[in-house]
């Protein structure tokens, strides 16, 4: 029961006061204009924005690959767990898909669990890296300063909320990538097993030295210099392909059809800022907010309701393309959404080493 509160009622009923939230700052004689403004989105721009999407997965299946480096792995066998992956974070809360395709990727190509999660966590790394990198370099070419508050209506949201956010998230990834840069040092990681060893009983111990050492191995690609250097390229390309599928939906929406790739990449900045706070599947209520804040911020639409209704084509594109992707990898492997949740939430090995 505790569970399902934390999981269910408590997102859901967030991102339920989130999406009354985004259509409260629309003027009520103004909210029956979005259905138009959706529908009159160019059938191309669907095409081109879906197209670029799926360019963007497989970019990341590739970087995947990259942060694999001790595994025989190719493009193609990294490209279907991702996608199961990020089905499963846009249908299940707790973003349980980075569980999920860490068990998936593990099982089939008999890859230590841990290892494999660990290249997870390494990929949320980098893009935490790139991401806020680049948020005050954008906001600097564009000449905009986050104003203290930003009105809609009879609204305003001031950017407080959104600074706490940057400095989580930039505190956060410190303190990860200081962790993994100290495992990844021999004199630490035998204070660590020594510390487990003298705290633990024998057999909880050595299991949490051999977990740790999987873990490790999942950040090899550390280790080289030149490894570091082209998965931070791999990144760049995925979130600016990101970006370019931001700017192409912003063609079916005349207010926002002058948008530069520069402010699309500050959009994407500005949601992916949002979605860091916990959220129902789908990150849905935060996605929203993010675009409605980002457009008012950098000054691309005094009208709330497009801004909602760009939010909802481009969101709603992503989510429809990942479900519908990653169901059919997982047809093909012959798993069930069930089954997939299930061992996301309780594998702490490889199912290779189970079966």
């Amino acid at each position: 029961m505790k569970k399902i509160l934390l999981h269910w009622v408590i997102p859901l009923a967030i991102t339920v006061g989130l999406l009354a939230l985004a259509f409260s700052l629309i003027e009520p004689e103004n909210r029956r204009r979005i259905p138009g403004y959706i529908a009159a989105v160019p059938w191309h721009v669907h095409v081109l924005f879906v197209l670029v999407t799926l360019i963007s997965m497989w970019l990341r299946a590739i970087r995947w690959r990259a942060l694999l480096p001790d595994f025989p792995l190719t493009t193609r066998k990294c490209f279907g767990p991702l996608m199961i992956g990020f089905m499963m974070n846009a249908l299940f809360p707790a973003r349980a898909g980075e569980f999920a395709r860490s068990v998936v990727l593990g099982r089939k190509e008999k890859i230590p669990f841990t290892s494999v999660l660990g290249s997870v966590l390494l990929e949320r790394i980098f893009d935490g890296v790139v991401l806020l990198a680049s948020f005050a370099i954008v906001l600097a070419i564009l000449g905009t300063v986050l104003p203290p508050e930003i009105s809609f209506g009879d609204k305003s949201i001031t950017s407080e909320d959104l600074q706490v956010a940057v400095r989580g998230a930039t505190i956060g990834v410190i303190i990860v990538l200081a962790g993994i840069i100290g495992l990844l040092i021999p004199a630490v990681r035998r204070i660590f097993e020594s510390i487990a060893h003298a705290t633990l009983p024998q057999r909880w111990g050595n299991t949490v030295v051999d977990q740790m050492e999987k873990l490790v191995s999942g950040f090899r690609s550390l280790h080289s210099p030149l490894a570091i250097v082209i998965i931070i390229l791999w990144t760049l390309a995925v979130w600016a392909t990101v970006a370019l599928s931001c700017q192409i939906g912003a063609w079916g929406f005349e207010d926002l059809a002058e948008m530069s790739f520069l402010e699309a990449w500050a959009i994407t900045v500005f949601v992916c800022i949002f979605i860091l706070l916990p959220a129902a599947p789908g990150y849905w209520g935060f996605y929203e907010l993010g675009v409605i804040f980002a457009c008012a911020t950098l000054g691309l639409t005094t009208a709330t309701e497009v801004a909602l209704a760009y939010s909802v084509v481009i969101h709603l594109w992503q989510i429809v393309v990942t479900v519908a992707v990653g169901l059919i990898y997982a047809w093909a492997e012959g798993l069930h959404l069930g089954q997939l949740r299930h061992r996301a939430e309780t594998d702490d090995s490889p199912l290779s080493e189970r079966e």
